[in-house]
């Protein structure tokens, strides 16, 4: 008598059940896959951003400003920027609950309530714009006040730069001119600022919020931006190739960083030709840090985790860039700076 191999049935129907548990959980993955890449195809690139929580969690109360230092011949860049870029990548998102307190400041290098059009044309260009008027608290304009012989390039910008900082030591940015309400913005201070020239381009939907999300998560920072990126190997022998660009984020609630600051301005004041430090801040800042006759060694080595190097914004200086094609192979970059930068 032949015998007949017998499976239980209930084992049958376990292991059934078990293979079609396998078989969904494997097209679910699939389906997920398929839909990512088809909306990463069909929507180009977007910014990634933290939850609400998770914000609130790390840093409940942060006040930001993002600085953008012009000129009065930079004032048809700036617009530009604001008609271009600013609404192609938006800078923060629509589906935001929570309100960050970011204010959007005008920093002019002379007195702008000379220039009354510009002052007008501004507010214009935020206030007709929802995707961009939404995304801060206010907007406001603040002086400089450089004299003409302050004002000679190329150490007009550094000036420029020192005296933003000086007038936080003293008070909060005030805006000198009406805002988008109609009247002067009562003073905030803030604890972190950044800074964003006219060729700082963002290629990235919500730049904004990431860089909020940076000045929150972690707060411990004196000064965040990018290293300089250059294809040319000869870069790496020159003496300030490590520095961090100035487009930057800064903690400016922090006495002892301001007191670094105004040693650095110093400094630079004695480099009357710029043959030390080349008229540009953000180099003086890193070769003064490294000079142990100016600071000592235990200041430095207890300093130097606050000068971090981030990739949400990229420095180029004068190579030119793709800034579009950067962004598609850089995920982590939200923002591109230099002088030949395009799309």
């Amino acid at each position: 008598m032949r015998r007949h191999l017998l499976v239980p049935t209930r084992r049958l129907s376990a292991l059934a059940k078990l293979l079609l548990l396998l078989l969904s959980i494997l097209l679910s993955v699939v389906a997920i896959f398929y839909l990512t890449i088809e909306g990463v195809r069909q929507n180009g690139i977007h910014g990634i951003a933290l939850s609400d929580s998770d914000l609130e969690r790390h840093s409940p109360a942060l006040r930001m400003a993002l600085v953008v230092p012009f000129t009065a011949s930079d004032t048809s860049q700036v617009l530009k920027n604001l008609h271009t870029t600013w609404l192609q990548h938006a800078p923060c998102s629509i589906h935001r609950s929570y309100s960050p307190s970011i204010d959007l400041v005008f920093y002019f290098h002379r007195d702008i309530l000379t220039h009354s059009k510009t002052v007008q044309q501004l507010i214009n260009s935020i206030e007709s714009e929802p995707a961009l008027k939404q995304c801060f608290a206010s907007v406001r304009f603040v002086n400089a006040l450089l004299t003409m012989e302050e004002d000679a390039y190329p150490v007009g910008p550094s000036r420029m730069f020192f005296k933003l900082f000086n007038t936080l030591k003293r008070h909060p940015l005030l805006g000198v001119a009406p805002s988008l309400s109609g009247k002067r913005e009562a003073g905030t201070h803030h604890q972190a600022i950044y800074y964003m020239e006219p060729d700082n381009l963002p290629c990235r939907a919500n730049w904004l919020d990431r860089l909020y999300e940076e000045a929150s998560i972690p707060g411990d920072f004196w000064m965040r931006g990018s290293i300089l990126r250059n294809e040319d190997a000869s870069v790496g022998e020159w003496t300030f190739a490590e520095h961090i660009n100035g487009n930057a984020l800064y903690r400016v609630d922090d006495a002892a960083f301001l007191k670094l600051l105004s040693l650095v301005e110093g400094e630079m004041s004695r480099d009357v030709n710029g043959d030390q430090y080349l008229h540009s801040y953000d180099v003086a800042i890193d070769l003064v840090r490294r000079n142990r006759s100016l600071v000592g060694w235990s200041e430095f080595a207890s300093t130097a985790a606050k000068f971090q190097f981030t990739e949400t914004v990229q420095n180029w200086y004068r190579t030119p860039v793709n800034a579009t094609e950067l962004c598609r192979r850089s995920r982590s970059t939200y923002l591109v700076h230099g002088r030949e930068v395009f799309f």
